[in-house]
């Protein structure tokens, strides 16, 4: 199941969306099937959830994992052997007086690279120890056994362990408790506090042995511990995110300190063969949501994220407006626009040279609050606006056509389109 939120839909400016064209009938069916399941949403008054969503992965169907540490020798590993060892049929990464680092160091698994993978390990970590399981990861030139790529974290102190944190990277990605979605440019964004930071390090084992399980599929990374989701990531950042990399766990720098590792068994993951989030996701940069993750979102003690679903739906599935709202001949509207083909759900034909000159053409999709208005085909010059920018958009009601027409735009105090009516 899909979500388009207002920037990672690839509706949002119409370049994007008419390089899609030749799959304008199953994207119409897609938007249809949508739009009957929010509103069947909506309307649900029976039951609390839609479906259950549990926070912990199911063990049904479980993909196969294979043992990628035999526990008596360093056979498929590579590392610095100053810090690395097999000791009591565990992988020991361990510092000492005598060895104290200046920079960290892992051991990189060298049976293959990750991608889409699920990975279920066992840690004990010292104190004062601080480690990672680092994945997707890329060597550094010239920097022997140093790794850049994401890091599930791991430490003997209360800070650290569960959270998502790019080494040598773009650094926190989500904090213990956290649910973030990372784009282009910016920090990245909250969008669910999970549970309380406190609560889950009270989860931890200290100087025992903890179970973490990782899944990571597409852009999605999750990053589970004794069975509770600590982080989650969904990493929109096209210039810096890693599809692929290698796999490697860490000793860092600091005082003295011990980690050791056991029971390491890796899944690889085959793609997500959804065939609406290949019709969507052209540059793989949208959010897409597993049928639980659909569920939990659709929550009625999420009203939130409701509200979020019916809004992005809107945006796709508005018609033009038959009559003024609110009898209001005249109004203003300050949003931000988002553009959707003319013939996307107009029931134009499915006829492929037909699609493709419907594309030419966008609408507008104006939301501001409870107010919704479509404007069809709108200027060339109006589909030059920018989707994250809001401007003040004035409309009159056009009763020959039935529909708002635009008078003016404007940013602030200066006019962008038309002129005062």
């Amino acid at each position: 199941m899909i979500i388009l939120t207002e920037r990672e839909s690839g509706f949002n400016r119409p370049s994007r969306v008419h390089s899609n064209r030749r799959d304008g009938s199953r994207i119409r069916q897609m938007v249809r099937s949508l739009a009957w399941m929010a509103i069947a949403a909506a309307n649900c008054s029976l039951a609390p959830r839609l479906a259950a969503a549990d926070d912990t992965p199911s063990e049904k169907d479980e993909p196969a994992f294979k043992s990628i540490f035999d526990g008596k020798s360093l056979d498929g590993w590579e590392g610095d052997p100053k810090y690395w060892r097999v000791k009591d049929g565990v992988l020991l990464g361990e510092v000492t007086p005598d060895t104290l680092l200046k920079r960290n160091t892992f051991i990189i698994w060298r049976g293959g690279v990750v991608a889409d993978f699920e990975l279920k390990l066992e840690y004990r970590v010292s104190a004062q120890g601080n480690s990672g399981v680092g994945y997707r990861c890329a060597e550094i030139e010239g920097q022997p056994f140093l790794l850049r790529g994401y890091q599930a974290d791991i430490e003997g102190g209360d800070n650290w362990t569960g959270i998502n944190y790019e080494e040598r990277g773009r650094a926190f990605l989500a904090m213990r408790g956290q649910k973030t979605i990372v784009e282009p440019g910016q920090r990245p964004r909250l969008v669910e506090q999970l549970d309380d930071s406190g609560r889950l390090q009270k989860l931890v084992k200290k100087e025992d042995w903890n179970q973490y399980h990782l899944i990571v599929r597409g852009n999605h990374m999750r990053h589970y511990l004794n069975g509770h989701l600590m982080s989650e990531v969904i990493d929109l950042d096209t210039a810096n995110k890693r599809r692929a990399g290698l796999l490697g766990v860490q000793v860092h720098v600091g005082p003295p300190m011990t980690i050791e590792y056991r029971n390491i068994r890796l899944a690889h993951l085959e793609p997500d063969d959804d065939e609406a989030a290949k019709m969507i996701a052209a540059d793989n940069d949208n959010l897409t949501l597993s049928p639980d993750e659909m569920a939990k979102l659709l929550t009625f003690d999420n009203p939130s994220g409701l509200e979020h679903l019916m809004k992005s739906m809107a945006r796709l599935i508005a018609p033009a407006a038959s009559q003024p709202i609110s009898d209001a001949a005249r109004i203003t509207l300050k949003c931000k626009p988002s553009y959707v083909p003319h013939d996307l759900v107009a029931g134009s034909s499915d006829r492929a040279e037909a699609d493709e000159e419907a594309g030419k053409q966008s609408d507008l999709v104006l939301i501001d609050g409870d107010r919704t208005v479509r404007v069809p085909l709108v200027p060339e010059k109006l589909t030059e606006l920018d989707p994250a920018i809001a401007y003040d958009f004035d409309l009159r009601w056009a009763g020959d056509a039935k529909r708002y027409r635009i008078t003016q735009v404007r940013r602030g105090d200066k006019a962008i389109y038309g002129a005062a009516d």
